[in-house]
């Protein structure tokens, strides 16, 4: 398979690595699978890593395709790393097709390390709880 994915749920981030000539089908079976595993969480924010692909081979509405859909939340960010101007230029389709249907947090980068950088700023924080309900320490109101 050229694009597979795996799940960092300690930084609540979902890594997809692409490799050699990666198709539609290719991102699509990976979609599939990620929606069906235990530990995925549509809150998760994506890397997506294209340092490895030699040629993506999608045309325009491939590409749309998979920005429109996917199981993640609209309010995930999304990073992508690519190496090359043309897998840069799929990047970039991506981001304003991702725009398109919604989705704002979506970046491209050159170096992988600057996009971990970014997602973890954009992430959300977990949400804590503010008072323990089974407190009986309270002050009457």
């Amino acid at each position: 398979m050229a694009y597979r994915y795996r799940i960092d749920a300690s930084t609540r981030t979902v890594i997809g690595e692409g490799e050699g000539v990666l198709t539609l089908k290719d991102v699509l079976t990976a979609r599939d699978q990620l929606s069906q595993d235990p530990a995925f969480d549509s809150t998760f924010a994506l890397l997506i890593d294209l340092t490895g692909v030699e040629r993506l081979d999608l045309d325009g509405s491939q590409v749309q395709c998979i920005a429109d859909g996917g199981p993640l939340s609209k309010s995930s960010p999304r990073a992508i790393v690519v190496c090359n101007t043309g897998s840069f230029g799929y990047a970039r389709m991506y981001q304003a097709y991702s725009g398109f249907a919604g989705i704002e947090l979506v970046a491209v980068f050159r170096d992988r390390a600057a996009a971990l950088t970014w997602l973890r700023s954009v992430m959300p924080k977990p949400a804590t709880q503010a008072c323990d309900p089974t407190c009986t320490n309270s002050l009457p109101l």
